[in-house]
């Protein structure tokens, strides 16, 4: 069963009243330019809808028969390669000139008509494309596109004949509507629901009547109030043009490396993004899918992020602003503590490139792209892995009351950007960048993220493992045989960037460093090898992850691990002596966390993510990615954490939009 958005079951009866109300305040424009525009859009929504139903009832009017169906139902609509003045609204507008209502109106109609036509296929086909033979859902479409042409019919009537508009325009609607949900008959009278019974067991979804009729009601009134901008369902507000995402720091999931002990860590607040939106598919309340791009500026009182790549410390507008060839970048976030195994890093974030991607604003679906680089520094202790703002007030204020405890700018002021959960490790600041000589790692990261489900199959494609005893099982994750040692799940990532083997050796120093080799003959001054730790699918003692509550896995035959609690998790104990410094004890008792791939080709790893609608243009999600981490070049980082490996992201935030009201 497809999942039915939130509000969906009561959208029949609101759009109902929306439109009855609306059909008095209709009745006094009466257009014929208009009436014939939405019989142009009726007409093509149908006939691209027949194309479909045609090739599910019938295998030899699918593929290129289907193509040819769709491309000449476009034609007739848009004018094909005759052009504005041979397309339907040319035609209307040439035979109404200056008496239509709006103008210049194809392109909006047109993108309208086919989201929803596809909108509509995805909804009855979930596995479209390709497309499926079914009698029901065949059924269902005609169901839709006579809902769809009733409705659009019924205004088409009263904009040119007022009679028709008013009580009569809401007796007309009602109609339809009781036609496609059954009315007070109830659902088995119901379009659907006859055909439904028609094909018992042989429908592809079931449960989708409501689905469907909020999208039929959702697009009429779309149309509707594109063409007749005074109609009285129109709704009022605007669009979003601009979008941000707040991730939460006491929450969600960061898992990096094989491993299993950089899993679980914790991330700063205030990791704040903001991109800008286009044009999205439908007319505010129901914007639909709207593109974002960016990153942009954030706001007065947010994170100061637009920063010098080579020194935080200077926020810029331009590599310009920034010292000799330094580039000006945004950073996601101020900087990341982390810690585990007796072993700290502290990370920086900058976006490498831009962030794109798609949000739905009506059902907070999204899926992006982004990409950033993780610059990382060797922590002092493992209980200070970055330098902290000491002593400053209001984060993002833009006054630095504070004071960088160590680092490139120890002693100089600083305004506090984020705050970890754990409390040991304070706050951070850009202002407060660690010491140059500290780094150990450009590390891409490829940050593709979805509030739906990233997962990534193990198979023979997947480099073979490094370490003893599992050479002949895949891990997820290694390097191409190149000086850059790029991150990679198979030999095409490699190709990409013009190396070849995906976990292959190369050179490693000397006059031929970076250069693929098989042995270290080929390698003079150098040694012929494979960056990081020798990759294997977990770090259990009997080699065996065990899947416990929603993603993850332990490691429930060992080893089993102490920690001092309930916030200084970074610090392993056997006894409380450790713990003292922290006014903690040897509270916190854990199996290794793991990957539940376990070595074995089909077997899966997931990261979820999880959408929620906007109410006031706010809302909650989750975004979820999967990708690989290269190593850095202190060993002790990589063996604690297992790099090269796979990353997992699960981050859970607020997202709030400027749309109105």
């Amino acid at each position: 069963m497809r999942r039915v958005g939130r509000g969906a079951l009561f959208s029949a009866v609101a759009l109902t009243a929306l439109l009855a109300f609306g059909a008095t305040q209709a009745s006094a424009v009466v257009n014929l330019c208009a009436s014939a525009k939405k019989k142009c859009v009726s007409k093509k929504m149908a006939g691209l809808l027949g194309c479909h139903g045609k090739c599910e009832k019938d295998v030899s009017k699918c593929g290129t028969v289907l193509t040819d169906c769709l491309n000449k139902n476009i034609a007739k609509f848009d004018g094909g390669t005759k052009g504005f003045a041979g397309s339907c609204f040319g035609k209307v507008e040439a035979k109404y000139p200056g008496g239509c209502l709006t103008t210049g109106d194809l392109a909006a109609l047109e993108a309208k008509v086919d989201a929803f036509v596809l909108d509509v296929v995805q909804e009855l086909d979930p596995a479209y494309p390709p497309p499926h033979q079914n009698g029901c859902s065949v059924s269902k479409k005609k169901c839709v596109t006579n809902k769809a042409k009733g409705l659009l019919g019924c205004h088409i009537a009263a904009e040119k004949d007022p009679a028709k508009a008013g009580a009569v325009l809401t007796t007309c609607l009602n109609k339809n509507i009781a036609k496609f949900d059954g009315g007070t008959k109830g659902v088995e009278a119901s379009c659907f629901g006859k055909a439904e019974a028609k094909f018992p067991g042989g429908c592809l979804t079931v449960g989708d009547l409501a689905a469907l009729e909020a999208k039929v009601d959702a697009f009429v009134n779309d149309v509707v109030c594109e063409l007749d901008p005074s109609e009285g369902t129109c709704p009022t507000g605007t669009c979003p043009t601009k979008v941000t995402f707040l991730g939460t720091s006491t929450a969600g999931v960061l898992d990096a490396g094989w491993t299993g002990q950089s899993h679980d860590s914790k991330t700063v607040s205030e990791g704040l993004l903001t991109m800008s939106v286009g044009t999205c598919a439908h007319a505010a309340p129901n914007c639909g899918v709207c593109p974002y791009t960016g990153p942009i500026e954030n706001g007065a009182g947010e994170i100061d992020s637009h920063r010098c790549s080579c020194d935080s410390s200077i926020p810029c507008n331009a590599a310009s602003d920034c010292p000799g060839s330094c580039a000006c970048g945004f950073y996601f976030g101020s900087y990341l503590p982390l810690s585990a195994g007796g072993v700290s890093t502290c990370v920086a974030n900058v976006f490498n490139g831009g962030v794109s991607g798609t949000f739905n604003e009506d059902t907070g679906d999204t899926d992006g792209s982004a990409a950033v680089i993780a610059t990382v520094y060797s922590g002092p202790t493992a209980d200070n892995p970055c330098p902290k703002c000491v002593g400053d007030g209001a984060l993002n204020d833009g006054v630095q009351n504070g004071t960088c405890s160590t680092g490139a700018r120890a002693g100089l002021g600083c305004d506090a950007m984020g705050t970890s959960p754990i409390p040991q490790f304070g706050s951070t600041s850009l202002d407060c960048p660690p010491p140059a000589l500290g780094k150990i790692a450009d590390l891409p990261i490829d940050l593709s993220n979805t509030t739906g489900t990233k997962t990534k199959t193990l198979s023979a494609s997947n480099p073979l493992c490094r370490a003893t005893g599992f050479t002949t099982l895949h891990c997820f994750c290694d390097t191409c045989d190149n000086l850059a040692a790029t991150p990679c799940d198979d030999n095409a990532d490699c190709v990409a960037v013009g190396a070849t083997v995906c976990g292959g050796k190369r050179c490693q120093g000397g006059a031929n460093n970076g250069a693929a080799c098989a042995a270290n003959s080929a390698c003079p001054g150098g040694a012929c090898g494979v960056p990081g730790l020798a990759t294997a699918p977990n770090q259990c003692d009997d080699a065996t992850c065990v899947a416990t509550t929603g993603n993850e896995g332990e490691c429930s035959g060992g080893p089993f691990e102490q920690f001092c609690g309930p916030t200084a998790e970074f610090q392993s104990c056997t006894d409380n002596t450790p713990c003292l410094p922290y006014g903690e004890t040897c509270s916190i008792g854990k199996f290794r966390r793991c990957y539940t791939d376990n070595g074995v080709n089909g077997n899966t790893v997931k990261a979820t993510g999880l959408a929620d609608a906007p109410v006031g243009h706010q809302s909650d999600p989750t975004l979820a990615a999967l990708f690989c981490v290269g190593p850095t070049s202190s060993g002790a980082v990589n063996a604690v954490a297992g790099l090269p490996g796979l990353g997992r992201l699960e981050l859970p935030g607020h997202a709030t939009d400027n749309g109105t009201p």
